[in-house]
């Protein structure tokens, strides 16, 4: 008898936290390809990897046909930011001016960026349970389990893109401003280092425009590493 899942067949239908589980696989040299296709296709359909290793080979291929999608780039998507939104019984405040960031969430967005495994805790410096202050009266490993649970990748890879945008135009005003102020050290020495320094920072950052609008998909990489389901 062929057993019914509810299997998820498309990014819009994967939540963060199994996206993530499945690139930690990916990424996992030690195992063998067809070991990762069985624990991949495990985490998509729900089904126990003992089971999956006792069903037809007709049924799971008709399971792994569906697991396809993950071939594929996830599909780019605008998220309108809203001042709230919701992730299971959790509802959080989006922080759609980066201008208001607090030093804590600043550096705490720059320590989890460096970890792509770490998009679930880097979304959170972003999104703040209703009522309560960054890093105040909530427990983080909370915020991380939401977003883990109740997020689509599509919508965090919307979200992350949204949010490195706004940080890009931030550092680029600031780099700005440093530069006007060093015009006003009296001290001609301290001056042209202040230049000097401002001027390295500012190459650095056009150096990199391409690199902020290509880090959403450094993040969030197509789930497969040229597996082929259902073949």
């Amino acid at each position: 008898m062929k057993m019914k899942t509810k299997m998820i067949d498309s990014y819009e239908r994967l939540p963060l936290g199994t996206y993530l589980d499945i690139m930690a696989l990916v990424r996992d040299e030690s195992m063998d390809e067809a070991d990762r296709q069985v624990a991949i296709v495990s985490l998509l359909s729900g089904i126990p990897e003992a089971d999956l290793l006792r069903m037809p080979i007709a049924d799971f291929r008709a399971l792994s046909v569906q697991a396809r999608f993950l071939e594929e780039q996830i599909p780019e998507r605008k998220l309108p930011p809203t001042r709230t939104m919701r992730l299971g019984d959790l509802t959080v405040t989006v922080t759609t001016k980066v201008t208001r960031i607090t030093t804590a969430q600043y550096i705490d967005f720059q320590t989890f960026i460096a970890t792509p495994s770490r998009l679930a805790e880097l979304l959170s410096c972003f999104l703040i349970p209703e009522g309560c202050e960054y890093g105040e009266g909530y427990d983080p490993a909370d915020v991380h389990e939401a977003i883990r649970t109740h997020m689509m990748v599509t919508d965090a890879q919307a979200l992350a893109a949204f949010f490195f945008s706004r940080l890009q135009r931030l550092t680029g005003s600031i780099l700005i401003y440093s530069a006007m102020t060093s015009r006003r050290i009296r001290d001609r020495e301290k001056r042209m280092k202040a230049k000097e320094e401002c001027r390295k920072a500012w190459e650095t950052f056009r150096s990199a425009g391409d690199g902020w609008r290509t880090l959403t998909r450094w993040l969030v990489p197509p789930a497969s590493r040229g597996l082929r389901y259902g073949a």
